[in-house]
């Protein structure tokens, strides 16, 4: 694999790394831990995260215009802080209604975060790169989905509530690291 030239490009691309370790701890490990850890019934998770979900979809267009607006570097910055503490906030769910509200929260970040990543990687790329660095951060992406997915058989394996917390506060970790990273951009 060819790494991207120093500097911003592969920088971006550690952060799509650590970015991409979210959604294979989350997508499933969030299930199990609502309905092991908190108790939520199943259709109250799924009616919730398709809540959340559509929710999300409202973010997508006022991110981008207020990331034009303030800049995508610092709306990325504070966006990314803002997924890991709400991220971080999955820990004090105890209810449905606190659930459905972390959860929105969530989404509308998660959607939110996409499209100010992309105008980002927009403006440290040439069209000469642009495709060749986003392939590679769809790899990188892809890369780091997998091997994030075993740690949710971990927590599986172990079958405890600390376990399911564990793998919820991994992914505020991770989430976490890419605010660091992006204030490493310029």
């Amino acid at each position: 694999m060819i790494l991207p030239p120093r500097g911003p490009s592969r920088v971006y691309a550690a952060m799509t790394f650590f970015d991409s370790l979210v959604p294979g701890i989350m997508l499933a490990g969030a299930v199990l831990y609502f309905t092991e850890v908190v108790h939520l019934g199943a259709v109250q998770v799924g009616s919730g995260l398709s809540v959340a979900a559509l929710a999300g979809v409202a973010a997508a267009l006022p991110a981008g215009r207020l990331g034009d607006r303030i800049g995508h570097r610092r709306l990325l910055i504070g966006i990314s802080l803002l997924r890991a503490v709400i991220l971080g906030a999955y820990q004090v769910v105890g209810s449905y209604p606190v659930f459905l509200t972390v959860a929105c929260l969530a989404g509308l970040a998660e959607s939110g975060v996409a499209p100010v990543r992309q105008a980002y990687l927009g403006t440290i790329t040439t069209p000469n790169n642009r495709v060749t660095t986003l392939a590679f951060n769809r790899v990188v992406r892809n890369i780091g989905a997998t091997l994030s997915t075993p740690a949710l058989g971990v927590a599986l394996a172990v079958d405890s509530p600390a376990a399911f917390r564990t793998l919820i506060a991994a992914g505020a970790v991770s989430v976490l690291v890419v605010t660091l990273i992006a204030i490493r951009l310029p």
